[in-house]
């Protein structure tokens, strides 16, 4: 598994007709889903599969997250605006679909980590973990490009839930 920015010589006339992609760093996915889609003919266990199917949910939900960005892009150019509620509902939208891609190469990181040692792939198991992690790396910095400028254009505060809170470490005062 090899993450590189491939940006290709020629324009299709379908690529030349679309929107622009925003001022973030979206990664080509074809390589990683042949990748996936190889690993998954080659695994004979229940984590190999299991892995297989979290890296599909994740790819599934950067695909999602990159029609929402398209989709705010398009709204931005055709209404000239640089925020409308719409434009700030898709930019959450693609935040919401960035932050379950990152969760799910997380979980297929720790499938990845329980697959038995007679696995056939796994002699490619560190490698291919440290990928996910500079892959979950650049998804993060995504996320934080897209939420920059969802917080930038509107000009409002914007809450986003990071994380959680457990009970036990809060503390309470009268």
């Amino acid at each position: 598994m090899t993450l590189t920015n491939h940006v290709p010589d020629q324009q299709s006339p379908e690529t030349a007709l679309s929107v622009s992609l925003p001022t973030v760093e979206w990664i080509p996915l074809d390589g990683l889903i042949q990748f996936w889609a190889d690993f998954a003919h080659e695994t004979t266990s229940a984590a190999g599969l299991s892995a297989v199917s979290s890296a599909f949910a994740a790819l599934a939900s950067e695909t999602s997250a990159r029609g929402s960005c398209l989709e705010a892009e398009a709204m931005r150019t055709r209404s000239q605006l640089s925020w409308s509620p719409r434009i700030q509902a898709q930019q959450i939208s693609a935040l919401s679909e960035l932050s379950e891609a990152c969760q799910r190469w997380i979980e297929a990181g720790q499938w990845l980590s329980r697959l038995p040692s007679d696995e056939l792939v796994a002699d490619r198991i560190p490698d291919l973990v440290g990928d996910l992690g500079v892959h979950a790396t650049s998804l993060f910095r995504l996320f934080l490009r897209v939420l920059e400028e969802a917080a930038t254009e509107s000009g409002e505060p914007l809450r986003v839930l990071v994380g959680t809170l457990a009970v036990r470490d809060l503390e309470v005062r009268p």
